[in-house]
């Protein structure tokens, strides 16, 4: 639209009735008032005012152009403190995609907590098992672990996804726990289906050591995995994120501690670039960050697990 600056000033001037006293109320030097108005009655080729030395009469087609300025004025003044309330105090629908492992394990158990803090924030969590991004897919932000690959979203890291080797305690008891990464050898290990072969490698300071998986079964979904350690099948890489409540309860206990899987995935969290941060997703993203935070600082107590990475 043309000459909008133009129509706040005549709505000004129309309202008090004087170019001075328009000019003063805006802050403006009286001569950029009165171009203002002359430039409007060029444009409509009207004349929108009668002016003496004290003050302007509107003109009848000055009279229904100035409702029209009132209306545009008020209508960007309470767009303006719109946005002032939006970016001030999270609300609205928040729309946040998952894997179902993270939705059910990390995210979903802390939503009532979330909905408690931000009472009008309406989250909508959609548990989805296929890459997401967060404008083709219409989502305020995508949850998603593993590697991050090339994309024009920008990508906040959550947590590393903190993967160690665990067993049930019952398989403990039953076959005892290896003491050197030879000595797991002896022991099925459970690893991931993928074009890497047959074996995973671990690393403990410059140390690598490669470890070869169990023939028997492989799975890309951790919680059939954890599932499969819990009931004492076999030992497996996890995450002490998913694990963290078997751990703490120490029907999981850690193997070989001191070493983890080498390259591990990270949790991120992908939204749309955009230069100010809306505010229901910053307290998403921040809420994300300290439950990851608050169960790592839980875990870094258990024997063996105090060298967990950093977020």
């Amino acid at each position: 639209m043309r000459l909008l600056e133009e129509m706040a000033v005549f709505a000004r001037v129309g309202e008090l009735g004087s170019i001075s006293a328009a000019a003063r109320a805006l802050g403006l030097p009286k001569s950029s008032v009165s171009r203002a108005v002359s430039r409007l009655e060029a444009a409509f080729s009207a004349r929108l005012v009668e002016r003496t030395t004290r003050q302007v009469t509107l003109t009848e087609i000055g009279r229904s152009l100035h409702a029209h300025c009132l209306a545009l004025v008020a209508e960007a003044e309470s767009a303006e403190a719109e946005i002032d309330a939006y970016q001030g105090h999270p609300s609205g629908r928040l729309r946040v995609a998952a894997p179902s492992s993270i939705g059910r394990q990390i995210v979903g158990p802390a939503v009532p907590e979330f909905l408690d803090r931000y009472p009008d924030v309406n989250l909508e969590l959609q548990l989805v098992d296929r890459p997401m991004h967060p404008v083709a897919d219409g989502f305020d932000v995508v949850l998603r672990s593993g590697w991050l690959e090339d994309s024009d979203a920008v990508a906040r890291k959550i947590t590393d996804v903190g993967l160690i080797l665990a067993a049930s305690r019952a398989y403990a008891e039953r076959n005892g726990l290896p003491h050197s990464v030879e000595e797991l050898e002896a022991h099925p290990v459970i690893g991931f289906p993928t074009g890497a072969g047959p074996v995973f490698e671990l690393v403990r300071g410059k140390e690598r050591a490669k470890v070869r998986i169990w023939e028997r079964f492989a799975c890309n979904d951790p919680l059939i995995n954890l599932e499969m350690v819990r009931r004492g099948v076999a030992i497996a890489p996890t995450s002490v994120y998913f694990a963290a409540d078997l751990l703490l309860s120490g029907e999981l206990v850690p193997v070989l501690p001191d070493y983890r899987l080498h390259n591990p995935p990270v949790l991120y969290a992908l939204y749309a670039g955009r230069r100010a941060l809306s505010p229901k997703i910053a307290v998403f993203l921040d809420f994300m960050t300290e439950l990851a935070r608050g169960r790592r600082d839980e875990l870094t107590r258990l024997p063996g697990l105090a060298t967990l990475a950093p977020i």
